[in-house]
């Protein structure tokens, strides 16, 4: 008696492809969205590692680092900072890096290298050079705290870091008129009765730590 062996029909592998495709569709929106929350908790710490080596800094100096660049900064954290913080007073054992390496952001009108989060010094009561703000990219709604229409408006010491407004929250729309103003000075756009920004898409948030 002949053993007949039953393999898979084409339809019966076409349906499993399909259902595969399925599942695949359903889950991989999930798994990305958790993926970007992942890079923007590291983003936060990373922020936060890099504004306590400056506090090392100033407890000990008296001023925080100037901004590479001089009349012309550059508003990149990994250039003098980061050779202050890392090589000359071993605050950090390595200078941070945004997770993704080919990440862009544009911080004052000045394009940053890949991967650069940007640093640059603010006013406090009047006085220039007392406070400073870190700039990164932000993936989710949930983390950012600005917009890079926020952050284009920052210069070296061009704001008080006491009228800074950054968001409550952050939301995808187009009503351009839920945008707070960087320097908390009075702007068409600037709605003064909240903080609730809205962009037109993710490439648009921004996080950023005012000290």
């Amino acid at each position: 008696m002949k053993n007949f062996k039953k393999g898979f029909t084409l339809v019966e592998m076409l349906i499993v492809v399909v259902i595969i495709g399925i599942l695949a569709a359903a889950i991989l929106p999930r798994l990305q969205g958790a993926q970007a929350a992942t890079r923007d908790t590291a983003r936060v710490k990373y922020i936060s590692d890099i504004s306590a080596g400056i506090e090392s800094y100033s407890a000990v100096k008296g001023e925080y680092p100037a901004v590479a660049g001089g009349s012309d900064p550059t508003y990149s954290a990994s250039g003098s900072l980061a050779n202050i913080l890392v090589n000359q007073r071993e605050y950090l054992k390595d200078f941070p890096k945004d997770p993704v390496k080919t990440s862009k952001i544009s911080v004052g009108g000045k394009s940053l290298d890949n991967g650069d989060f940007g640093y640059l010094l603010l006013k406090k009561a009047g006085s220039p050079s007392r406070a400073y703000a870190l700039v990164s990219r932000a993936e989710t709604y949930d983390k950012a705290n600005a917009t890079s229409g926020m952050v284009a408006m920052l210069t070296n010491n061009s704001a008080d870091a006491s009228t800074i407004k950054l968001c409550d929250s952050v939301i995808k729309g187009n009503d351009n008129t839920k945008y707070s103003a960087a320097d908390g000075t009075t702007l068409a756009n600037l709605v003064a009765t909240t903080n609730d920004c809205q962009v037109t898409d993710a490439s648009e948030l921004r996080y950023v730590l005012v000290r």
